[in-house]
């Protein structure tokens, strides 16, 4: 009975040192917690097999196009964490995903294949790439009210979105300039699996990429390498002409050069009908960007495009326009920060909607 005793008294003790302490107890694990609508670690996902062919006499249903609402959304939630994330340089990635569908209030298990066939013919296709620090539950409860906003900004025309999640948490233990570099090559290796994820969709439906800090980047990239030819861009059968594109770029992480000729992402440019630049000179993630790269490059999220670069760019700097939102956002970095405000839901409308 002693024994029993001074064991409870252990084990009181070892959990107001945990309470105190802010630590959660491993069998805290075990409790079963009823997160809030939308939310998708209670989904179950398997790795993309092969469906089976169901019997001759089985009615094929047909997909429900993903044409949502303001009171009911419609998206598809795309990530990338089960694909390579370190890669040889030079060597192509394959992208290998998973697919939840936002529907009815909540998201459920989907495939590659019902995304594509969602998708209506000439409807434009929204693609949301958020920046880093970022994890898989909030990047899919935010996609929802990001999707609420984005038809207000489309003025409620129909859209298709698409959010691509791909992994992109730090480790702050580690020297910061390590990870960032980090955190860039993997920007660049998810713009690939970006790229492939694009040439899905049928050709007839144009696509804005809305890319966010770092998303800014793996937009450019995956634009980049359908322009050179790395990522089949396929031609409209109707028409003979190649897919739209608009580009809209916010916070983004890419230094103010890299869409001049000759440069990094110079083809992504070259490829868009036009390009929309969201900048805040009092966002702090791009006040400390110049110190996370050699040469202190600044972002064009902070300053946007300099007239120099503007003028290197020649004719196709007609493409680009620029929206200053520091007086709306302020000392803020967040995707919602910046789209929440009615300035740049205004400026994004055209971009949605390819009028």
């Amino acid at each position: 009975m002693k024994s029993q005793g001074i064991w409870r008294s252990l084990v009181c003790h070892c959990g107001l040192v945990t309470a105190c302490l802010g630590v959660t107890p491993a069998f805290a694990d075990s409790l079963s917690v009823h997160a809030p609508s939308p939310s998708v670690e209670n989904v179950r996902i398997k790795p993309e097999v092969e469906p089976e062919v169901p019997p001759t006499d089985s009615p094929v249903l047909p997909v429900k196009p993903s044409l949502g609402t303001q009171c009911d959304p419609d998206l598809f939630f795309i990530d990338t964490i089960p694909s390579p994330q370190n890669v040889e340089p030079g060597c192509e990635p394959v992208a290998q995903v998973r697919v939840v569908r936002y529907e009815s209030g909540r998201y459920r298990p989907s495939d590659l294949k019902e995304w594509t066939a969602s998708l209506q013919p000439g409807v434009p296709v929204c693609i949301l790439t958020h920046g880093a620090f970022v994890d898989r539950e909030s990047a899919a409860r935010d996609s929802v009210t990001h999707y609420r906003s984005f038809l207000r900004s489309a003025g409620h025309q129909p859209i298709h979105m698409m959010a691509l999640h791909w992994p992109s948490k730090a480790d702050f233990t580690k020297c910061i300039l390590t990870e960032m570099a980090r955190l860039d090559r993997q920007a660049t290796t998810n713009g690939h699996y970006l790229a492939q994820l694009i040439s899905c969709i049928p050709p007839e439906n144009p696509v804005c990429l809305i890319g966010h800090s770092h998303g800014a980047r793996i937009s450019c990239q995956a634009l980049s390498l359908i322009a050179t030819g790395r990522v089949a861009d396929s031609v409209n059968p109707t028409d003979g002409q190649l897919r739209r594109f608009r580009l809209v770029l916010s916070a983004a992480t890419v230094h103010q050069h890299w869409l001049n000729p000759g440069e990094r992402y110079y083809p992504a440019l070259c490829r868009v009908e036009c390009l929309l630049c969201v900048h805040n000179w009092l966002d702090p993630m791009l006040c400390i960007y110049p110190f996370t790269n050699i040469g202190l490059k600044k972002g064009i999220g902070k300053a946007g495009f300099r007239r120099s670069d503007l003028r290197k760019m020649g004719w196709q700097a007609d493409k680009v326009n620029q929206t200053w939102v520091t007086s709306s956002v302020k000392s803020r970095h967040t995707l919602s920060s910046y789209y929440a405000q009615t300035d740049t839901r205004q400026a994004l409308s055209p971009y949605l909607t390819f009028d």
